[in-house]
């Protein structure tokens, strides 16, 4: 999930959730409310926002297993 965060704010220049203020903190943990997209933001990025978005699910099995697993996809969009 951390990984997702740091490749949304490299791409997009900011936190997925910037601004952030105290009281949405709760809507953070709402498993049922996803994380912003990438692709709101840069789709032009195309398949960069697909593996980023896939970071930042909130449901761990639905994130990459493993760093190998990443950089696979990671490596599929080489240019």
């Amino acid at each position: 999930w951390a990984v997702g965060i740091m490749l949304f704010e490299v791409f997009s220049g900011a936190h997925p959730l910037e601004p952030l203020a105290t009281q949405d903190l709760s809507l953070i943990a709402d498993l049922e409310r996803p994380m912003p997209s990438l692709r709101d933001v840069r789709a032009d990025l195309g398949g960069l926002c697909d593996i980023t978005d896939r970071c930042l699910r909130k449901r761990k099995e639905e994130r990459f297993q493993s760093a190998d697993e990443l950089l696979t996809a990671l490596s599929k969009c080489r240019v």
